[in-house]
């Protein structure tokens, strides 16, 4: 019980705090409101004092301001009769909502008409909404246009008190600029006093120069580059006058920025002294009497707006209600969907890997198996016992030393035989003349055979006898 009665508590303060913050929202934009319409009043009296006059001298100028005026105010009038007729409509459709309300049914086709209804609303609200929107930025565009159009025109007064005075109303400098602090604020006559002092607007250089300083500052953020290229570009200057410029630049700046701050005040403050007199003029019973009866509205729109909250409250605590219990079966729902799917692939990866696994032990063992026969058939083929090898060493050595036995003799019989033909070509002499015909005449054993015919055995020469092959280590013993 104590977790359900807390949240209801919290709930009614919440909607006790509601109106009375929706309640001093209204009171501030009408409070707001009636200050921007006393003082649009008031500006359009000090403006309609010389554009309506009769006996002004610019007469005939003023005529063509007075078209603008007039048509400017059919505008705004056609305008506000459009907005009542949207707004009405909307209200229209407001009212019929809380209609609706006054007979609640819990029942899903109830509800869906509600939402339907507040739909309806809504789109009908966003749409005013975008068109105010569209509305209010063309405006603002005009105001940046007519800012910059004023503020072209500025400049252009500016330039003008710039001109050089009069050779015959020439004064001392330091006369006029004490001159100028005599009816100024501070911040504009110390601006007015440095320009009188220092050269004007482009501090004594032309306008060429001016303009081409303020390109490069402008172009190059870094201040040594910049001192490079102005005192590079700019013809007749040098980097200390460069130098020096820049620095009354930005003196220039911060007293420009002193002189706007100064002048903004001091409109402002006009402006707050301008409101106390039109207050002090009106009446003040009237006064009371207006606001005991806007107290009156006000009292009765509160109640009124507590009415349809409170009505309003109700319908959408039961759909916020419906929708939170429709989106928490759906979570859960979801999130069971996705635990199962989890582990569905949590299982199917598990036993993927147990698959990969047991393969991979299964190849491993392959391999290891047949490592250990490989190396134990190299051992068992490599593997000689010390007296076999002392054995093949001894029989290696004896057939070595036969061997060497063997071709010594053959050497000597070989030295033997050379003895004995040397010995036989020194006794015997041969003298046979060059017959170069005798090296294609048939010897004496080919022409036998040719005599004996096909028909003997034999058939020729024998080109190849087979042979068992002898090992390396073998040949050159019998």
């Amino acid at each position: 019980m104590n977790n359900r009665t807390e949240p209801e508590g919290s709930s009614d303060a919440d909607k006790s705090r509601k109106p009375r913050t929706q309640q001093q929202k209204n009171s501030e934009f009408f409070a707001t409101l009636e200050q921007l319409e006393q003082r649009i009043s008031a500006l359009e009296k000090d403006r309609n004092t010389p554009l309506y006059s009769r006996r002004s001298e610019f007469r005939k100028d003023y005529c063509e301001l007075e078209e603008v005026d007039l048509k400017g105010t059919n505008e705004r009038k056609s305008e506000k009769s459009k907005l009542k007729q949207q707004l009405g409509k909307i209200r229209a459709n407001v009212n019929k909502f809380q209609r609706d309300l006054q007979d609640v049914k819990p029942s899903p086709e109830f509800v869906e008409k509600l939402k339907e209804i507040m739909e309806e609303i809504e789109n009908s609200m966003m749409t005013f909404k975008e068109q105010q929107r569209k509305i209010y930025d063309e405006l603002m565009h005009e105001e940046r246009t007519c800012l910059q159009e004023v503020a072209a025109m500025e400049k252009k007064f500016d330039s003008w008190s710039q001109l050089p005075a009069p050779a015959t109303a020439a004064v001392d400098v330091k006369k006029a600029a004490g001159a100028i602090t005599v009816s100024l604020p501070p911040a504009v006559a110390a601006f007015e006093r440095f320009l009188a002092q220092t050269g004007g607007h482009s501090g004594g250089w032309d306008d060429y120069d001016q303009q081409l300083f303020l390109k490069l500052k402008s172009k190059h953020k870094n201040h040594e580059a910049f001192m490079r290229a102005a005192g590079s570009e700019i013809p007749g200057r040098s980097i200390d006058d460069v130098r020096q410029h820049d620095e009354w630049y930005s003196e220039y700046l911060i007293l420009k920025e002193s002189k706007k701050k100064a002048i903004q005040e001091w409109k402002y403050n006009k402006e707050a002294k301008k409101d106390d007199l039109l207050k002090d003029d009106e009446d003040e019973l009237e006064e009371e009497e207006k606001i005991k009866r806007r107290k009156e509205e006000q009292i009765e729109k509160e109640r009124e707006e507590r009415v349809k909250q409170l009505n309003e409250w109700k319908v959408q605590k039961e759909l916020d209600k419906a929708k939170t219990e429709e989106a928490r079966l759906r979570l859960e729902m979801n999130k069971a969907r996705e635990k199962e799917r989890e582990e569905r692939k949590r299982l199917e990866i598990k036993a993927q890997v147990e698959e990969y696994a047991r393969q991979k032990a299964e190849e491993q063992a392959i391999l290891q198996a047949a490592r250990h026969a490989r190396h134990h058939q190299e051992k068992e083929a490599n593997k000689i016992t010390a007296e076999e090898a002392a054995k093949i060493q001894e029989r290696s050595q004896k057939m070595l030393d036969e061997r060497k036995a063997k071709l010594k003799v053959k050497e000597v019989q070989k030295q033997e035989k050379e003895k004995r033909l040397q010995k036989l070509k020194s006794q015997v002499e041969v003298n046979v003349s060059r017959d170069p015909s005798r090296l294609y005449k048939l010897t004496a054993g080919w022409e036998q055979r040719k005599k004996e015919g096909p028909g003997t055995a034999g058939h020729g020469p024998s080109l190849h006898m087979p042979h068992r092959a002898v090992p390396s280590w073998r040949q050159g013993l019998s």
